[in-house]
């Protein structure tokens, strides 16, 4: 579940939560499930490229056990021909 708010034509702003029940048969027994919450922001440099970052912030992920918290930070650029 999300939201996307527009703050100018070029440039857009985004937050959404999510969770999942990790599977038993993928991950074992035991598992809290995982939590996420992430937010991206979007700037349209020019008519053919634009730059995204990305931050998420996941609560008792399944993938790596050891950790009951982790946070991953992203840019992602997109040009299109």
């Amino acid at each position: 579940m999300g939201i996307e708010l527009t703050r100018a034509i070029d440039q857009v702003w985004s937050i959404g939560a999510g969770w999942s029940e990790p599977s038993v048969l993928t991950y074992g027994a035991g598992l809290d499930n995982e939590q996420v919450f992430e937010t991206s922001y979007k700037v349209q440099l020019s008519q053919n490229f634009s730059v995204t970052g990305d931050f998420q912030y996941i609560k008792n992920p399944a993938a790596n056990q050891s950790e009951s918290a982790v946070s991953v930070i992203g840019v992602r650029a997109i040009l299109t021909l």
